[in-house]
């Protein structure tokens, strides 16, 4: 994999590329593994956007059982809310997997496909307008 020189941003669909089949790791952060965060993170600098790969915890596994709001709070810091209605290719996309939990990130790559992974899968697409992504987007962040 290649990897941008300062200031050199890269092609979205060679990234994407380039990001498809990365296996899934907790606290992953290259393309020996990721976690969405990670995924995101290490999508928006291979485009030359910073975001920060974490708030400065530890994140265990089960981070949201002790602080639910905890991935929601530290969003809200970044970027700029963008309604679900006007989405955009390369905003990040946030989900609700547990009813009123944000514990799970993707980013936009074209108008209904959005790239992500899940545990135990690697990273891939999927379609946001399929029933089960669709309803448990709970919002997105614009960062250019």
């Amino acid at each position: 994999m290649c990897t941008p020189e300062p200031g050199e941003s890269m092609n979205i669909r060679q990234v994407v590329k380039d990001c498809l089949g990365i296996p899934y790791k907790h606290g992953g952060r290259d393309e020996n593994g990721l976690d969405c965060l990670g995924l995101v993170w290490y999508f928006y600098k291979r485009l030359g956007i910073d975001i920060p790969d974490g708030d400065g915890l530890t994140i265990e596994p089960d981070w949201y059982k002790k602080d639910p709001n905890r991935l929601k709070n530290a969003l809200a810091k970044q970027g700029k809310p963008v309604p679900i209605n006007e989405l955009a290719i390369l905003d990040l996309l946030y989900f609700e997997m547990i009813e009123g939990v944000i514990t799970h990130l993707g980013v936009l790559v074209e108008n209904d496909l959005f790239m992500h992974c899940l545990q135990d899968r690697p990273v891939g697409l999927d379609r946001l307008s399929r029933r089960f992504w669709s309803k448990k987007l709970a919002g997105a962040r614009r960062f250019v």
